[in-house]
């Protein structure tokens, strides 16, 4: 009798201690999407939206999100950007990748496909700052997600003339991206 109570306790000690693996192992959600900046506001109040001026920038935020529970997870950024100007000598335009932002931060998941994240922002011109986006999935396959998001920023550094309490440009944008 002793050794049925004694499987039974190794069964029922087995399963809770995979049960607890399984509940607190990291859920891992990597992303790739394209982030257009729809306006941007310098420290000299000078805005600038899409298509003003003779310079174009679009970035592709690539990342990876490690959720170590269902409220907070941990995401990894990376963000080529690529411009293309319009030169007045020539009437040519060039386009080349302008810089790389490595973006570290939290992400928080809300209820019905909503998520905030707060990321700091590091560029590879010298730039620094720190962003917040609010996305929403709308569409969800077995094996991706669609999204779209809305992140705005401010950055600071790199010499430029700052107001506003030391900020020296703030954007908002929209992204449009899938999750696997």
């Amino acid at each position: 009798m002793k050794r049925k109570y004694l499987i039974l306790s190794i069964i029922w000690a087995f399963t809770s201690v995979l049960n607890a693996q399984t509940a607190t192992s990291p859920k891992i959600v990597t992303y790739f999407s394209v982030f257009q900046s729809v306006g941007t506001y310098s420290s000299q109040f000078n805005p600038s939206y899409i298509f003003s001026g003779n310079c174009y920038k679009v970035g592709f935020p690539i990342g990876i999100n490690v959720y170590k529970s269902s409220k907070v997870g941990f995401s990894f950024e990376l963000i080529p950007y690529i411009s293309s100007v319009n030169s007045s000598v020539g009437g040519k335009s060039q386009s080349a990748v302008s810089e790389l932002q490595f973006h570290p931060g939290l992400v928080f998941p809300l209820k019905h496909g909503y998520s905030i994240a707060e990321r700091f922002a590091f560029y590879s011109s010298g730039r620094y700052g720190f962003s917040q986006a609010i996305s929403k999935t709308f569409y969800k396959t077995e094996t991706c997600s669609y999204y779209a998001a809305i992140p705005m920023g401010f950055r600071f550094g790199n010499e430029n003339p700052s107001s506003l309490s030391g900020v020296n440009s703030f954007f908002w944008g929209v992204c449009l991206g899938v999750s696997f």
